[in-house]
């Protein structure tokens, strides 16, 4: 691989023409990796560990290293599959907050977690992620949850982001309550199946 971009890592810092690497929020493995890329052209990931990994990617990426981009992704899916399944929710979150353009990374992340769902709602952050997360996994026709467990954890979901923390009877909500949770699910609801949960299991839920 060759290193094409060096300008987006420098900038000149004074009128004596010297330029200094600006790298924020990289820690120094990922520092140490891609001054290595600058000055040698490769990178060697055997020894590296997936999250390792994975923030190398999306450094490259930042600074706009195609070659390197590329390479470290391929890498990364081909030797680091149970990381990518444990932290698929994480990298799926990622990749949406940063704008990372891969569809193939993303599709990878979308079908682990519609294959085993758990990841998703049962992950320990599930009340903190964003909307566009959760709808992207909404849309798809092979998340692998009944229709009535879907709609039940959203409902959590939108419990959660409610300003003030709810009992677990909703009996006990107030009408604002129950206003600021229509809120929170509202542009979500049209991507429920209802057409798929009996009336029974409705009311029952």
């Amino acid at each position: 691989m060759q290193y094409e971009n060096y300008q987006a890592f420098l900038k000149k810092s004074d009128e004596n023409g010297i330029f200094t690497f600006k790298l924020p929020n990289i820690n120094q493995t990922v520092f140490q990796t891609i001054i290595t890329y600058i000055y040698t052209g490769s990178v060697d990931l055997t020894y590296k560990q997936g999250d390792e990994i994975f923030y190398i990617l999306f450094a490259s990426y930042k600074f706009s290293l195609g070659a390197l981009t590329k390479f470290t992704e391929k890498y990364l899916i081909k030797n680091h599959s149970k990381y990518l399944r444990k932290y698929s929710v994480e990298i799926l979150h990622n990749i949406l907050y940063t704008n990372y353009t891969s569809d193939k990374l993303q599709e990878l992340c979308l079908d682990t977690i519609c294959y085993e769902p758990k990841l998703l709602f049962h992950a320990n952050n599930f009340a903190r992620l964003p909307t566009p997360l959760l709808e992207i996994i909404l849309k798809r026709d092979d998340l692998n949850l009944i229709e009535i467990e879907i709609w039940e954890n959203l409902i959590k979901w939108g419990v959660a982001q409610v300003s003030r923390q709810l009992s677990n009877n909703p009996n006990e909500w107030t009408k604002e309550d129950f206003t600021e949770l229509e809120r929170n699910i509202y542009n979500l609801i049209p991507l429920i199946r209802f057409y798929e949960i009996s009336s029974k299991d409705y009311f029952k839920k």
